[in-house]
């Protein structure tokens, strides 16, 4: 027999060397099995994320389609300062929404969470294009405000403006405009001073601006023909009706059905010519058309 003496120290390490080794042995474990839940939550995230994807997309395109709707207000409403004479709001002041800290690179880091196969998604330029066009929106709003006050202190001289089409687009199409065009008499140049809108016989003709009717006739060339005064210096006349629904001296309002497409007079087919004079110059009846930009 033999007897062996071992010191406290060496019974310490000894422990030690055994914990350690326990301690090592469960972290190892536990980090992979931590790692492996994170990647089978990460799955599952990435899985669940397809319809969000989806949906992200959705929204894309309701936006793009605001986007469209957004262009139509900004230019119906420089179109409307126009025909008030109001200043234009410049183009620098409407790019105000560009810019601004929005979280976009924390953002953009989500990217990993996007389902495998799915392209990159800039959430960055996602939010600063909502920014904008909110912002955007609420300027145009503060616009249209400023039109109405405007408008509101002379009401009847704006509804002297012969501001929308005299036939609904549904039914009728601009055929010749404004300007020098073949005539289809003497075929050769000559101007045309007004619009001519293709359409069926019958077609319902409306007043474009409240006013008076001056003249309501057989005229000439021209057929059934109406002449309307709007007073501050605005004239409209409608010509190659088929039938006249107003008489002269009678007022009406913006809108008001008074005749029918037809192809009396000079025609060689039915249609409308319309005609704008202001201060007794003929003019372009397309420089007057509201409507024209949400038709």
């Amino acid at each position: 027999m033999r007897q062996f003496s071992i010191g406290n120290l060496v019974i310490y390490s000894f422990v030690f060397l055994i914990l350690f080794a326990i301690g090592s042995i469960a972290l190892l474990f536990t980090d992979n099995y931590s790692h492996q839940q994170y990647v089978e939550k990460l799955n599952q995230l990435q899985s669940d994320n397809s319809r969000l994807v989806e949906k992200i997309h959705n929204q894309s395109e309701k936006i793009d389609h605001f986007v469209g709707r957004m262009d139509t207000i900004i230019s119906q409403d420089k179109h409307i300062r126009d025909l008030i004479r109001m200043p234009q709001i410049h183009d620098d002041i409407r790019k105000v929404g560009v810019g601004g800290n929005t979280g976009g690179e924390e953002e953009s880091d989500l990217n990993y969470l996007l389902p495998e196969g799915i392209e990159f998604i800039d959430f960055d330029k996602f939010n600063k294009k909502l920014d904008f066009y909110n912002r955007l929106a609420n300027l145009e709003f503060m616009s249209y405000r400023e039109i109405t006050k405007t408008i509101t202190k002379d009401l009847n001289r704006y509804r002297s403006f012969p501001a929308i089409h005299p036939v609904n687009f549904s039914e009728a199409i601009l055929k010749s405009g404004y300007g020098m065009r073949r005539d289809p008499f003497i075929y050769k140049d000559k101007f045309h001073p007004g619009h001519d809108f293709s359409a069926r016989r019958g077609t319902h003709v409306f007043a474009t601006a409240d006013g008076i009717v001056r003249e309501s006739k057989v005229y000439g060339t021209f057929g059934n023909y109406i002449e309307i005064d709007h007073g501050y210096g605005y004239i409209t006349i409608y010509g190659h009706l088929d039938k006249r629904k107003v008489r002269k001296g009678e007022k009406i309002i913006r809108g008001q059905y008074i005749g029918s497409v037809g192809s009396t007079g000079r025609s060689t087919a039915s249609h409308l010519h319309y005609e704008v004079h202001h201060q007794n110059e003929d003019t372009n009846p397309g420089d007057f058309y509201f409507d024209d930009y949400v038709n």
